[in-house]
């Protein structure tokens, strides 16, 4: 019997996956999610997959009991100590990484400072983050609308603060990579991430002080962590940032 996969939300890495289990011809279903997609997407296929040795989800949150033979694929939050998604498959199919997974590999789990520690070229960095943020569905309007948020950027201590119209984070973060201090905050009027220095503990007691909201961290000890602010006014966000892990949120 056979593997099946389950498609996550898309990014350049999901999409990496989708060619790779193309090209070997390994069965998998794919319901074209945004990132924060859902095992309960697949429900309508759960009786199909007794006729496969194991069901992978990818990047699912398991909002639902998961099947018997379902194993999850994963890299963030809790399971943030794993490889990448792409060479966690590779290595269920047998696949030694090539130069390009391990790029996008690299891009996914620890961002530009990963594409940099395996040495890309300024090109590769650049070609990367653009192939990602298409992926992300990133518009020209969030592109032009990042610019003029970066214009109008606030600087609190050590900490970069920007407040941003888009849904996509992605066009703040390449553009500003390398030019602030050790930390960032970017916001929108229903989300924030911080990127930098102390995320992992930041994430794990923001998620203490309020274990139900939405929220996800990776990248390691100083990777990202977000969440949804539409019930967190962000100067509460703010000042939990800037005072560490005593303030609670």
């Amino acid at each position: 019997m056979r593997p099946l996969f389950l498609l996550g939300g898309y990014d350049l890495e999901m999409l990496e996956i989708r060619k790779l289990l193309q090209d070997k011809k390994v069965p998998f279903f794919d319901v074209s999610a945004a990132w924060g997609a859902k095992l309960s997407a697949y429900h309508a296929h759960f009786g199909s997959f007794r006729d496969y040795s194991h069901v992978y989800g990818i990047e699912l949150i398991e909002d639902i009991p998961a099947p018997e033979n379902y194993i999850r694929i994963d890299h963030h939050n809790d399971f943030s100590d794993r490889q990448a998604s792409i060479l966690q498959v590779a290595e269920i199919l047998g696949i030694p990484p090539d130069r390009r997974m391990s790029l996008v590999a690299a891009n996914d789990s620890l961002y530009i400072p990963g594409l940099v520690e395996l040495g890309a070229s300024k090109e590769e960095i650049e070609a990367i983050r653009l192939e990602d943020r298409a992926a992300q569905g990133v518009t020209q309007e969030e592109e032009t609308a990042a610019g003029a948020a970066i214009e109008a950027l606030k600087c609190i201590e050590d900490l970069t603060v920007v407040s941003y119209e888009g849904s996509h984070f992605s066009p703040i973060t390449d553009r500003l990579w390398g030019k602030t201090k050790n930390r960032l905050l970017v916001h929108n009027k229903d989300r924030f991430t911080y990127y930098g220095v102390g995320a992992e503990q930041f994430a794990k007691r923001f998620h203490a002080c309020k274990p139900k909201a939405n929220t996800y961290w990776g990248g390691g000890v100083d990777g990202f962590f977000g969440g949804d602010c539409s019930d967190t006014p962000v100067e509460r966000i703010l000042n939990f940032v800037l005072l560490g892990q005593g303030n609670d949120i």
